[in-house]
This record gives structure tokens, sequence and C-alpha cells, in this order.
């Protein structure tokens, strides 16, 4: 074994003990700042990279995101999509995220894009982290966390253990096609992480943030919006004859 694999664990674990869970600190201006304050008696929610349930998306938000991952590509309408693997997870053990999902597609199938920022880092891999696969999602009318979903390899390990320790003990599910599933709930938010094999027989992480609230404050304005479309349509037909 080479040196450089054999500290790699070792580099991770560090790496999450700082950033992942304690987040990082923030690049901030005068008039604009990365993160919003923790609410008295510890943080208000769950939090990844130091972005929190009330962190709004801003240029500083996107330069420390950046300083992680590196380039992301973001979308300004996009479909929202809370699944994640094994494939039935939500609709068989979580029915409450799955309910929700469900109120952000259509039940015919049809594409349906909201009114969201969506940034994905597909190859966000530093030396000593644990990322394969990052995205973080945004509301464009308030500016804040809808979900953030990840992949990451096999130090995904430490992310739990780390994660027990921060955020206490977790409800663990048995889910066929995944030999591990931790939920946390906070503040009405939840956490879920999913442990599975990939196809060549290495662990791999899939975890999602979901921060409800914000997810249906979105739907919420959306329907206002819809319906005030509607009555300016309908006004402007009145008039028209």
């Amino acid at each position: 074994m080479s040196l450089r694999n054999a500290i790699y664990p070792v580099v991770a674990c560090l790496w999450l003990a700082a950033v992942l869970l304690a987040g990082v600190a923030a690049c901030t201006s005068d008039s604009e700042t990365a993160t919003a304050p923790e609410q008295e008696g510890g943080a208000a929610s769950f939090t990844f990279l130091n972005l929190g349930v009330n962190t709004p998306l801003n240029d500083a938000v996107r330069k420390n995101l950046e300083s992680h991952l590196g380039d992301g590509y973001a979308e300004t309408r996009a479909p929202v999509d809370l699944t994640l693997r094994p494939r039935g997870l939500l609709e068989s053990r979580i029915p409450k995220l799955y309910a929700l999902h469900r109120r952000f597609i259509s039940d015919v199938g049809h594409r349906v894009e909201h009114n969201i920022t969506r940034i994905t880092y597909r190859y966000p891999r530093r030396e000593g982290t644990p990322f394969v696969f990052v995205r973080t999602v945004f509301s464009n009318y308030n500016h804040l966390p809808l979900y953030f979903r990840i992949t990451m390899n096999e130090a995904g390990a430490s992310v739990v253990e780390k994660l027990r320790d921060k955020y206490g003990k977790p409800d663990t599910i048995s889910m066929p096609g995944a030999e591990e599933v931790f939920h946390w709930e906070k503040n009405g938010d939840a956490l879920v992480v999913s442990r599975m094999t990939n196809r060549l027989g290495n662990p791999e992480y899939d975890v999602m943030f979901y921060f409800v609230k914000n997810l249906t404050d979105l739907l919420a304005t959306e329907e206002t919006e819809r319906l005030r479309k509607e009555e300016k349509l309908r006004k402007a037909g009145e008039t028209a004859f």
C-alpha cells in the first residue's frame, strides 16, 4: 500500500470533522454574509459546508461552495426531486417526505420545472475529501436552501459517526438494496443517509438534507403566483369583449 493511500482515510476524517459538520469560515463582505446566525441553544437545523436552513444564496455562499467543490453548473429553473437511492426508499419507509416529493411532480409524468436555482458539482473531488457528487438547491423567491443531495465514497463511514456525535442517535431503517439507512429529524427538517455498494463493490453513501419548511414555503408561493396569473388572465378576458 502506498503512503498516499495509507494516509487518505486519516486526512478525509480530519477534513470531515473540520468542514462537513462544524462548517467553515465563510467569505463575507459588509453588505452580505454567507451564513445566518444559529438559534440560541444550538443550530436551527442541519448544516453542510456551513450552509443551514436560514442561509440565503448569495455571492459569498457561491464562493464558499466553489472553494471546496470547484466549479458548479447552475440552472435557474429545474425539477425538484426529493428521492434517493435505493429506489422506493421514501415511498415505503419515510412516507411524509414522499408525500412532499409528490407535490412537486406531475401525476402523469410530465416534466415540472420550479422557480429554483440548482447548482450541481459533478466532479467535486479534492485531495482528502469524500465527495463524488454534490447538488445544492435554493428557492428563487427567498433564496433559502430547499435540499442538498450528496454522494460520497467509502469515507462516508466516518461521516455517519460524526453525524451521530452531532445530532444524536438516528432512526435506523431496513430497506432492500441498502446495507444501512439512517434518518434524523431536527426542528421539522430531515437528514437521510443511505449506505450501498456500488458496481465496483465499494461502499457508497447517498445523503439528503431536507429543509422541509422552505420546501413547503416554495409550494405555497408558487400556488399564490399561479392563482395571481389566472386572475390576471380572467380579467383580461372579461375586458376583451
